[in-house]
This record gives C-alpha cells, sequence and structure tokens, in this order.
C-alpha cells in the first residue's frame, strides 16, 4: 500500500517546488496590483525552484512520483496560469482572453506529454519534446523589456505573437536538447541581467 500521509510524501525538494508555487501566485498578485516588473522578479525565482528542486531530489536521492506530479501541477501554474494572466492583466483588454486561455491550454498538454512521454533520446543524447515550459517565462521576460515603454496596443499585440509562438512551440514535436549550451548561456548570464533591471525598475516605486 502506497504511503498517504501528505506529510511525510512531501520533502525538501517538495518544498522547494511549493515555495516556486508560492512566488508563481505572488507573480499573478503583483501584476493585479499594477506591478508587472516585480511580477516578472517573482516570475524569474520561479524558474530557479523549478532547477532548484529537480537538483535537491536528486542529490538527496529522495526522486518520488509524488514530487513529479507536484512538479508538474506547480509548473502549470507557474509557466502556463501566471504568464497568461500576466498578458491579459497589463493589457487589460478582454480579446487578449484567448491568447491567455491558449498559452495555460498548450502548457498543460506538454506538461501532461511529458509525464506521458518523457524525454527522447537520438544518438545518445536526451532531447524534451516541444519546448520545455519555463520557456514561457523566460521569454516573457525578453518581450516586456521590449515593449513596456510602449501603448498598450503596441503591448497587446506583442504579447498576442508571443502567446501564439509559445503555444505552437509547446505542443509541437520539436526536440529541444537537455543541457544545450545555449540555455546554460541564456539561464546563467542573460537572465540575471534582466533580473536585476527588473529589480531595479520595481525599487524605483513603492515595493508592494
Amino acid at each position: 500500500m502506497k504511503e498517504t500521509s501528505v506529510f511525510r510524501l512531501l520533502n525538501p525538494a517538495g518544498i522547494v517546488t511549493l515555495a516556486g508555487l508560492g512566488l508563481a501566485l505572488a507573480s499573478m498578485f503583483a501584476v493585479m496590483r499594477g506591478r508587472p516588473e516585480l511580477s516578472l522578479v517573482f516570475l524569474y525565482l520561479c524558474i530557479w525552484c523549478d532547477r532548484v528542486d529537480g537538483l535537491v531530489a536528486r542529490r538527496l536521492n529522495i526522486v518520488s512520483e509524488f514530487g513529479a506530479e507536484l512538479d508538474n501541477l506547480s509548473d502549470a501554474i507557474a509557466f502556463g496560469a501566471a504568464p497568461a494572466f500576466f498578458i491579459y492583466s497589463v493589457t487589460n483588454k478582454s480579446w487578449m482572453i484567448p491568447f491567455a486561455l491558449l498559452i495555460t491550454f498548450a502548457a498543460v498538454l506538454r506538461l501532461a506529454r511529458y509525464s506521458y512521454v518523457g524525454l527522447i533520446e537520438r544518438e545518445g543524447k536526451k532531447y524534451f519534446v516541444g519546448l520545455p515550459v519555463p520557456y514561457t517565462a523566460g521569454i516573457l521576460f525578453f518581450i516586456w523589456a521590449f515593449v513596456r515603454e510602449f501603448d498598450t496596443t503596441v503591448q497587446s499585440l506583442a504579447l498576442a505573437i508571443y502567446a501564439v509562438i509559445l503555444s505552437a512551440l509547446m505542443v509541437s514535436a520539436v526536440p529541444i536538447r537537455k543541457g544545450a549550451a545555449f540555455e546554460k548561456w541564456v539561464l546563467f548570464i542573460v537572465f540575471p541581467i534582466i533580473f536585476i533591471y527588473y529589480v531595479l525598475c520595481a525599487i524605483d516605486f513603492k515595493l508592494w
């Protein structure tokens, strides 16, 4: 019989996952209060929680089915619902709702397929099938950095195009190599620079 107590199933890796979920909710609350830059700061920290929880699980040898399910559910909110909430809230246009729904549905379908298929191997190298969902947050950093000073019409068009392209890539069968060099370069150099930029934007105003 499988363990049923949540408190026994939850381990340090799961706590990191829940921290990421909390940050995703904070991201949604922030953009709802008119703080898009602060929202993206929280979303950036979600990406790190998503990386760290797996690292903790492997290092401590506590990888489990429960942890994998918890991670998937957290990712659906952090990289599906939160970006969708962001693109609707910053524009406040009703015609953006279908695009917000699109990116959420695509993220959930991508996560469900990953649970079913997992990674694929080609010539001894591991690949994701379709764009991993954390990229929805990562690419949103770039998009908003360029359009934040424009009017809501330009922002809406840019974010709608972002939602369509990202959704198509997530549900596609395009192989994405795991641990590719460009991924590390973006994660450890480009994203931190943009993160600092958003932090500076956020502290120009009342923090919360």
